[in-house]
């Protein structure tokens, strides 16, 4: 009796081990990525990747939504050209950038377009470049902001009666005007006064001080007193007296040469 008795109770603990030791040795695995993207500008983007186990090292990146749309959706082989180009990197420097060890990452991608759709992408990967079977891609889309409006005016050379300058848009498909006047003049003057001066001007006047052939480059302008400070301004408008929100003049102040 004794005997069954000391059988049965080695039964129960070899059973009660093996099924503390299978629950603390295999716990269930949490799967998956939460991806935020913030401080979206023309050009910069943050991304913020938290992974659901911490223990999971994993690659983060961003793509252009149009690299990716081009595997129509086979995510095989698209980890299989991501694998193709991080293992080449791993063998040439013995890193992987990109690569984070586990944990949540932080990082900030400034070599954006503007206004380019984007995805960010985080997907599991050992430190070698490999990607595990079944592993899926994570992704949070975003859109870069329109780059801002700008002009830069530089003036080449001054004669007694001339000034050569140059007009460089930060878009070439937005046409600008541009005027000159008395420097005494222009400092009496708002930037709202000058835009509304041009505003004021019929169709055709207003066509005398636009351009809309992009950059405008080493142009002559004649018709100068000498020995007098001039101010050459621009802002961006249309031919039909239309300014851009938040559009700003741009001045360069320039003398005449004396006789």
């Amino acid at each position: 009796m004794k005997k069954l008795f000391a059988i049965f109770a080695a039964a129960l603990i070899a059973f009660g081990m093996s099924s503390c030791k299978g629950g603390q040795n295999e716990p269930e695995k949490k799967e998956g990525f939460t991806i935020e993207v913030s401080k979206i500008t023309a050009k910069t983007a943050t991304v913020k990747v938290t992974p659901a186990d911490t223990s999971v090292s994993y690659f983060s990146q961003v793509v252009a939504k149009t690299v990716y749309d081009q595997y129509k959706g086979d995510d095989a082989k698209f980890f299989a050209d991501l694998q193709e180009n991080v293992k080449l990197e791993y063998a040439a420097t013995g890193t992987i950038t990109g690569w984070v060890k586990g944990g949540e990452s932080t990082y900030e991608d400034g070599y954006l377009y503007p206004e380019t759709e984007y995805l960010a992408i985080a997907v599991a990967m050992d430190k070698e470049g490999n990607i595990p079977v079944g592993a899926k891609l994570y992704s949070k889309a975003f859109t870069t902001e329109k780059a801002p409006l700008t002009l830069e005016i530089r003036i080449n050379y001054v004669t007694t009666s001339t000034v050569n300058f140059s007009i460089i848009p930060s878009d070439t498909k937005e046409p600008f005007f541009f005027n000159f006047v008395v420097k005494a003049v222009a400092d009496g003057r708002e930037d709202a006064d000058l835009i509304a001066e041009a505003k004021e001007m019929s169709a055709e006047e207003r066509g005398n001080y636009m351009w809309t052939l992009g950059e405008l480059r080493d142009a002559t302008h004649p018709g100068l007193v000498p020995d007098v400070p001039y101010v050459l301004y621009a802002f961006f408008m249309d031919q039909d007296g239309n300014v851009p929100t938040g559009a700003k003049v741009v001045r360069a102040n320039f003398r005449t040469d004396a006789e």
